[in-house]
Order: structure tokens, then sequence, then C-alpha cells
């Protein structure tokens, strides 16, 4: 007769608090940086690897948009940050997080102003129509079209094809046609 021994342990933490988050809202098509600030966002033990996933759900707890596990150096105790995944369709949402990828904890409530995802907004022109790259941060481009929220407040043009390696520019509305 074998006498198997082994030791089993099951560790407890604090939940995840947010305190402070920005951007508030994003395209449906993804991409925006949103950075968030709070804290147990790593459990801090030797024994285990700290992982992190993020989602967004409608009011009834339904994703809107693909789970993200988060790369180690996105996170740290106190913050984390990531580029909004792409939603199925504009509404608000509350960011939940998890360490463990099974027990979600909100992070941001929509009932109190979550993420909100809105309908990208379709531009028929941009001027002016090309720049150089070195110039890009101090450049000021125009857009034209429909769509956009607040009439452009806050604006930025995003250029670029992958997450990470996008480039911003202060971005002015001019009109609705």
């Amino acid at each position: 007769m074998h006498n198997f021994k082994k030791e089993v342990t099951y560790d407890y933490y604090d939940v995840p608090y947010t305190s402070n988050y920005h951007p508030k809202r994003g395209p449906t098509n993804g991409g925006t940086p949103i950075r968030v600030e709070g804290s147990q966002y790593r459990l801090r033990r030797s024994h285990l690897d700290d992982r992190f996933w993020v989602r967004f759900v409608d009011s009834s707890g339904n994703p809107v948009a693909d789970e993200v596990e988060l790369a180690d150096e996105k996170f740290t105790f106190d913050t984390f940050e990531l580029d909004a995944p792409a939603a199925s369709s504009a509404s608000s949402t509350t960011m939940q997080v998890s360490l463990n990828d099974q027990d979600w904890h909100d992070a941001t409530d929509a009932a109190r102003g979550g993420f909100e995802y809105y309908q990208s907004p379709h531009v028929t022109k941009v001027d002016p129509p090309y720049g150089h790259v070195k110039a890009a941060e101090q450049q000021i481009v125009t857009l034209t079209g429909s769509g956009f929220l607040d009439n452009g407040a806050d604006l930025k043009c995003r250029f670029g094809n992958q997450p990470g390696q996008y480039l911003y520019t202060q971005a002015q509305y001019e009109s609705n046609s």
C-alpha cells in the first residue's frame, strides 16, 4: 500500500480596485489605448505566476469584445494598460478584470460611466492629405465627415496598422458633410 501525501494550497487575494482610468470611451473598431490606475492587479506571491485578463461586458454581463490577457510588462501592482479590443456594437460597458481567468471583478461600472464604445466616425476628407512622419506629433489634421461625437472634442488621428506602433496627432473637426 502506498501512502501519498501531497500538499494542496489555495490562495485568497484582495479584490482588485480601480480608482481612475482614461480615456472613458473609444470606437467599436478597437485600438484605443487605455490606462487604468488602482491596486491589487498583481498577487506578488513567489509561488504563483501573475497573470491578468480584461474584458468588457454589457449590462447583462455578456461580453461585447474578446477577452484580453495582458503581457507581463503591461500591468503592475497599481496600473495596467491595454488597447481596447474591437466591440460587437456601440454601448456603455463595464470593464472587468481577473487574476485567474475565472473570477471577474468590475473595474468600471456602466451605470456610473463605464467605458463607452461608439460607432467609428465616417471620414470623407483629411487635410493635409499627407505629411512628414517626424512632424506628425506637431501636425494638426482637419477632418470632414459624419458621426463625430461632441462635435469632435478631444479629437485625435491615429496612424499605423499595429497596436503599440500607432502614432497619434491632434485633429480638428471641420463639418458634418
